[in-house]
């Protein structure tokens, strides 16, 4: 099982718990691309770059994997 907490990434598995170098910056420094493209959107007075449909999709993937690993099994999108 892999856990990412704080900009720390752990794995748990047979071997117990180990923590993996993340080598990208902490947050909320992570987010840098995608708040500078919507302030960019913003200030030209254009449509955001990436639309709603493209947050519902990630949000229901997400739901998707909360499901599957609350179930133990694949959930279909």
């Amino acid at each position: 099982r892999i856990c990412h907490y704080a900009h720390a990434l752990f794995l748990f598995d047979a071997a117990g718990c180990r923590q993996i170098p993340l080598q990208d910056p902490p947050p909320p420094a992570h987010f840098h691309a995608q708040i500078e493209a919507f302030a960019d959107d913003i200030i030209a007075e254009r449509p955001p770059s990436t639309g709603a449909q493209a947050g519902v999709a990630a949000l229901t993937a997400i739901e998707a994997i909360y499901e599957s690993g609350r179930i133990g099994s694949a959930v279909r999108l």
